[in-house]
């Protein structure tokens, strides 16, 4: 994969961060970029580099399974060190002394920044309202739904609410959010908008205004001015389901779609469900792996004299994990006027204007051996923890 150096004159500010990563965003000749960086750094910056390449390689790999226009793939770069370090948030996250030269550089994803409609500006004086979901995974597998009535996602979450993560736990669960039963997504995404812990944030002309950290009434943000006079707001839960329960076609011929007009929700379900083995097989013949070969952090000799069964398994919970902790992003704009050159889809709103969106899908990160193996681990805590409490008492179970 080709890197390019960033251009020492861009002008960076702090966008947002997750768990592994700070967001940064710049303009470039009037477009909007973001730089994904890794926020922890290890002694040996090959290791940083090899695994910020492996993501952005992976994301590739993982687009093919898409319609062409779904995966946002990144281009992998060198940003100056000293540009990094201007921003504050960037400065908790020391880069070692080891890295630093007279060229000190650090690798970062590039992608264009998805709060922004570029191709409108001058249609519409709205704001812009983006969506970041992360749906997280839309079944149980067999091996966990014989030992517990919840999903991966509730199991993990009520951990996070018990130990003080979160202070609340919510009423979201994934497979509501999968179903193709509008009430059952409604009822989802209205959750998330309640308590929202990481699985949802919304962003109003790139400016983060809905998160765990801080909400907002998320119906007030889809306020305009119709052609009338009037000022309309809209049910954002309601609107959102909608989007999530259709078809997403963009008009273009540049490619043949591979979804045949399903929802990106039930597309990436599909191809989570390819992880037939579920995460404790998989986990256990990794583990197998690791002791006879005494490899644990290169997957390429790891699986090298693996049975073909086992790399297929492997590479279905990979692809399954990966999908497990994506984004989706949905970025929507509304108009008095139809756009007459929209390639991209439109809801009529019941005051007659319209929302042109668009939903991208990030963050599809490679998954490497050993975190699967963590992941199934701390399912296991969890269903320990889960076992001596009383959330048996005070949470339904999930239900497909």
């Amino acid at each position: 994969m080709s890197v390019v150096a960033s251009e020492r004159s861009a002008i960076a500010y702090f966008r947002g961060e997750g768990n592994c990563h700070i967001v940064i965003g710049f303009e470039r000749n009037g477009m909007r970029y973001v730089w994904r960086v890794r926020k922890r750094f290890g002694t040996d910056a090959r290791e940083y580099l090899h695994e910020t390449s492996n993501n952005s390689l992976f994301c590739h790999i993982m687009s093919r399974l898409f319609d062409q226009c779904f995966v946002v793939l990144p281009k992998l770069i060198r940003v100056d060190l000293p540009l990094l370090e201007s921003l504050p948030h960037f400065q908790r996250y020391p880069v070692p002394a080891e890295w630093r030269t007279s060229q000190s550089r650090v690798y970062a994803a590039e992608l264009p920044d998805l709060c922004y409609f570029t191709e409108y500006c001058s249609e519409s004086t709205g704001d812009t309202v983006t969506v970041e979901l992360k749906p997280k995974q839309g079944f149980i597998p067999l091996s966990l739904r014989r030992i517990s009535p919840y999903c991966s996602n509730c199991l993990l979450q009520m951990v996070k609410s018990r130990n003080g993560t979160y202070t609340n736990m919510y009423d979201f669960c994934p497979l509501d959010l999968y179903s193709v039963d509008f009430k059952r997504v409604y009822r989802a995404v209205s959750s998330l908008a309640k308590i929202p812990h990481a699985n949802m944030k919304v962003f109003k002309n790139g400016q983060l205004v809905h998160s765990n950290q801080n909400s907002a009434d998320l119906d007030k943000l889809f306020g305009h001015r119709c052609t009338n006079g009037m000022t309309q707001g809209e049910d954002f839960a309601k609107l959102i389901a909608k989007i999530l329960t259709c078809a997403y076609v963009e008009n273009s011929e540049e490619y043949k779609s591979v979804m045949a007009k399903t929802p990106l929700l039930q597309h990436i379900l599909l191809l989570q469900k390819q992880d037939t083995e579920g995460p404790f097989a998989v986990a256990e013949y990794i583990k197998d792996l690791m002791k006879r070969s005494g490899e644990s952090g290169d997957s390429g000799r790891l699986f090298a004299g693996a049975p073909t069964s086992v790399k297929a398994a492997a590479f279905c919970s990979i692809v399954a994990a990966s999908l497990r902790d994506c984004s989706v992003m949905i970025t929507m704009k509304i108009f008095s006027r139809k756009p007459e050159t929209s390639r991209l889809p439109v809801f009529t709103l019941p005051c007659g204007c319209f929302v042109v969106y668009r939903m991208r899908l990030i963050d599809l990160d490679y998954k490497t051996p050993a975190k699967l193996v963590s992941y199934a681990n701390r399912l296991k805590d969890a269903l320990n923890l889960i076992s001596q409490s009383d959330w048996k008492t005070k949470r339904p179970p999930c239900v497909e």
